[in-house]
This record gives C-alpha cells, structure tokens and sequence, in this order.
C-alpha cells in the first residue's frame, strides 16, 4: 500500500491560489514551477538559458513553497527532457525525494492531503 501511495501523483494545477515555486540550492540558483507531486517525488519545471546548467545534477537540494510553507528536500534526478525555445530552454526534471526532514515530511503530506481532499487551507 505505501509503494502505491508514493507513486499517485497529484497535479499542482490545484495549488494555484497559493504561491508556488521551487528553487535550487545550487550556484546558480534556478527558480522552477512545481509541475506534479506525489508521497515519493515530483515533477519540475525551470526555464533556463543553456540545458547543461542541469549537468552534473543528479543529487541536489531544493527548496519548495506552497504558500507560507517552506520544504527544504534533498532530491535524486530520475528523468529529464530539455526543449529549446527561441531564447530559452523549458527542463522538465523528475526527481524523487531522498531526504526530507520529518517536519518538512509532515508538511509534505499536508500538501499531498490538500491535493488529494479538493481543499484550500493550509
């Protein structure tokens, strides 16, 4: 039952009365949208100047915010796909969580319970 529960992804579409973002913490930083959620990982997006920003980038710390909370999550890149526009490039990254804290997991789990529930509180 737990492996199902971390991998029903929630859409963050849901999420848009709140200020949502992510960033890295990497130099330099990239501020992204979150794209999807799940109990297990995410899928971000960032629009960057050149793909290989990404380079190297396979276990990093990011920090989401969904409102007034702040998750600060240490990630593994599973996937990524890289389209160039005129002058940019959209990352989409799926990256499945390896570290978070058990406050920013309780947080996490809110998140996810306000996805799933329909609901609009924090």
């Amino acid at each position: 039952m737990d492996d199902i529960r971390k991998n029903i992804r929630y859409g963050a579409g849901a999420l848009e009365h709140f200020d949502v973002h992510v960033e890295t913490a990497s130099d330099p930083v990239m501020v992204g949208i979150l794209c999807d959620i799940s109990a297990g990982g995410m899928c971000l997006q960032f629009e960057v100047s050149d793909w290989k920003l990404f380079e190297g980038m396979d276990d990093f710390f990011i920090r989401m915010v969904v409102g007034n909370q702040n998750i600060l999550a240490g990630v593994k890149k599973t996937w990524g796909s890289f389209k160039e526009t005129a002058d940019s490039v959209v990352c989409s990254i799926g990256v499945k969580f390896n570290i978070v804290s058990p406050d920013d997991r309780l947080k996490l789990d809110r998140i996810i319970e306000l996805l799933r529930s329909g609901g609009t509180v924090l």
